[in-house]
This record gives structure tokens, sequence and C-alpha cells, in this order.
């Protein structure tokens, strides 16, 4: 990150401006919210990146080894990709994925400044698949409380209005876990992974966004686990400008004291 350090979230009632990733939708009703720090208003800064709020369900557990590393890697990746800033993948990342993420994520970066972002991600595991050697997971990322603005404009952020359908996003990450696992029943306060939220499990593989047959049958599986129509997300939508997206602290976030994934 050019010696960059992120900045990590504190709970504290204020709202702000964090550069965040695409996506935006809404919980599902009846959806088991895993930390009970969800919807708390928090602070964080403008180089600081965007909250991660992780929903139960019945195909991951979030605090076990495997919900570790899935929450840590693709936290840490979508906020690279969301930006398409190679600098902005964490050492820890580069060293868990058996392959170029770096090279991969140059390749599909869009020219040009991306805007800014701000709000909070929400995250549900659609899928989990495999063995041990190559377990496949697919999460859905969705977020009614996001919003993005052009590089240098002070217009305020548009967002989708409330009340209108949410976008659904699937990505997916195939894990090997060989050697020793990541700790179970990381939660805290922090919006950083540490670097021992990997362990020594690999990342066989990362798609942001995946294409063509792939895509369409994670699209199924996001839409089928959060209760939505088959040909969602072209549901129209309204956008509206509000002057500031709130924040909310992380779930079940990280540990304090921990070192930072991002820091170099």
């Amino acid at each position: 990150m050019s010696g960059r350090r992120r900045v990590l979230l504190t709970a504290v009632s204020v709202v702000v401006t964090g550069r965040m990733a695409l996506g935006c939708g809404a919980q599902p009703d009846g959806a088991d919210d895993p930390g009970s720090q969800a919807g708390a208003e928090a602070e964080i800064a403008e180089t600081g990146r965007f909250s991660a709020v992780w929903h139960g369900g019945p195909h991951l557990d979030v605090m076990s080894p495997l919900g570790t590393f899935v929450r840590a890697y693709v936290e840490d990746a979508i906020w690279a990709y969301s930006t398409w800033d190679t600098e902005e993948l964490s050492r820890s990342v580069i060293e868990a994925s058996a392959f170029d993420i770096e090279g991969q994520l140059e390749s599909q970066a869009p020219s040009g400044r991306p805007p800014e972002f701000g709000g909070a991600l929400d995250y549900h595991v659609a899928e989990e698949s495999g063995s041990a050697e190559r377990t496949q997971v697919t999460v859905c990322r969705t977020n009614p409380r996001l919003g993005s603005r052009d590089a240098g404009s002070d217009e305020g952020f548009v967002s989708r209005a409330d009340g209108q359908p949410p976008a659904v996003h699937p990505s997916l990450l195939v894990v090997s876990q060989e050697g020793s696992a990541p700790p179970a029943a990381n939660a805290g306060t922090e919006n950083v992974p540490p670097r021992e939220a990997f362990g020594e499990w690999r990342a066989l593989r990362f798609e942001y966004s995946p294409r063509r047959e792939e895509r369409v049958e994670a699209q199924r599986k996001c839409n089928e686990l959060l209760g939505l129509p088959a040909e969602y997300p072209d549901s129209p939508a309204t956008y509206t400008t509000v002057p500031s997206m709130p924040e909310v602290a992380p779930s079940p976030g990280w540990p304090v004291g921990s070192a930072a994934a991002g820091d170099f």
C-alpha cells in the first residue's frame, strides 16, 4: 500500500467517507447476524475502509476456521478490487494466494479514477462445496447502506432510494485447507483482519465477478438464499442523493491488538 497504513474502525457515532466496494442491497428477513455490533454507527477516517457485516446461514459458520479465512480473504480482496488498486492488496492476501492475484486485478481494473464510496457491505454465503483440499465458497455481497460520488465532488452520495430493491453481487473463492488452520471465533471491534486470520491455508482461486455460466449459477444461488426473483438484479431502481452515508461497526469484526493484515 505504498507505506500507507489502513485506518482501523472504532465504534463511535459519526458519519464519514471511505472508498467502498461496488454493490448494494438489503438484509433479508430472518437473516441471522452473528455479531451484536451490526447497525451500530461508527467512525472511520477518509483513508479507512468500509465495514463488513457477515450474516450467518446454513452454508458456512463464519466463526469457524474456514469462516475466519473466508472473511479475512474476501474483505481484503474485495476492498482492493473495489478501488481497482493492487497497492490496496494486503501482504497477507498476496501471500495467501496460490495464484497471481496482483496480475489478475491489474488485468481487470478499468482505467481512470474510481469514485469515492461511503457506507458498509453485507455478506452472505450461498454455498460451501467440495473437500478440504478444494473448498468452493459462493459469497454474496449486498447492502442498502452504500453510496458513491465522483472523486473530488462535494455534492453528496448517490444511492438507491429507500425501499428500492438491492443489487446482489456474487464472488467465488476456492480454498485449500492444508497446513495450520486459522483461529476460530475471531471477533472484535477492528475493521481489518489480522495476519494470523489466514493461517497456512491458501486461496486457489478468487473471482471478484464470475463470468458467463459461473456468474449465472452463482447469481441464482445468491438470489435463492436471499429470497429474490430469479431474474434479479435486473429490477429497476430509483436513485437519490444524500449528503453522507452512515458507517456501521464491523460484524463479527476482528480482535483488538493483532497485527493488521494491511500493514507492511
